[in-house]
């Protein structure tokens, strides 16, 4: 698991995830308002499935918003806090 930061505000518009590189273990990347975030610790803003062997793109029209910073990492497991859900939709 890496954890990519950034500490100023913005807009996510799009992202992808690639899996490609396993067929049978699916990847769950995890977004927080945070400038700083440690995994399994923070709670993120919303995960996303990236399911195995897929390239999965989502795409947010109106972009999501972030204040603090962004932390974005990944997990093969779908909930690091009991509070974190894939949003429906996906």
């Amino acid at each position: 698991m890496n954890n990519v930061t950034g500490a100023s505000s913005g807009k996510i518009w799009i992202i992808e995830g690639d899996n490609t590189s396993s067929e049978a273990i699916p990847v769950y990347l995890k977004i927080a308002d945070a400038a700083t975030a440690t995994v399994g610790v923070t709670n993120p803003a919303f995960t996303l499935y990236i399911p195995p062997g897929k390239v999965s793109c989502y795409v947010f029209p109106e972009g999501h918003s972030y204040s603090s910073g962004v932390s974005v990492w990944s997990s093969t497991n779908q909930a690091d806090f009991a509070s974190s859900q894939i949003p429906s939709g996906f």
